[in-house]
């Protein structure tokens, strides 16, 4: 019997589930954390390029980490209103 090699997670995707759940992926697109947050794309954008929220350029593509964008969050939430 062959082993079926494991897919390569560098290239596969793994879509949102109905509940818009990313798995464990470590980088998210920033239109995924955009969905994540409820925001638009373009303020998500915003935010990137000031470093508002920490992200990593690979290439042309622009990547922000899970933990970091929960801890914005969690950061904007302890703040006094």
């Amino acid at each position: 019997m062959i082993p079926t090699p494991l897919p390569d997670p560098e290239f596969s995707h793994q879509a949102p589930d109905r509940l818009g759940n990313y798995g464990e992926r470590l980088l998210l697109r920033t239109r995924e954390a955009a969905e994540i947050c409820g925001v638009s794309v373009s303020l998500m954008s915003q935010l990137l390029a000031k470093g508002d929220i920490p992200s990593v350029l690979i290439g042309r593509a622009r990547r922000v980490r899970r933990v970091d964008l929960e801890l914005w969050v969690t950061e904007r939430l302890a703040e006094p209103r």
